[in-house]
């Protein structure tokens, strides 16, 4: 076997482990749910005012949970959120 044919194998190796890898590492940030905690982050993240949020909370409009007397929002329902507030232009 010749050097270049070593090489190829090595750069077939190398991708190989690369998409193992990079398929770990997207499993991995999928996995995570990072939380937004209090009206005011969850305001300042959504641009919707603190009361605008706590109305959204009362009426069951947006998943929160509840950690005595304070909340924390799921940042993939705030996401959803926004988007669902976006304007379609005609």
């Amino acid at each position: 076997m010749g050097i270049i044919e070593t090489l190829q194998e090595e750069n077939r190796q190398l991708r190989r482990d690369f998409e193992e890898f990079l398929a770990y590492v997207t499993d991995y940030i999928e996995s995570i749910d990072d939380e937004i905690k209090g009206y005011t982050a969850a305001s300042k993240y959504t641009g919707v005012s603190a009361r605008q949020l706590r109305r959204l909370v009362e009426a069951g409009s947006l998943p929160f949970k509840k950690h005595g007397r304070s909340v924390s929002f799921s940042r993939k329902d705030l996401i959803e959120y926004k988007h669902s507030r976006r304007l379609v232009k005609v």
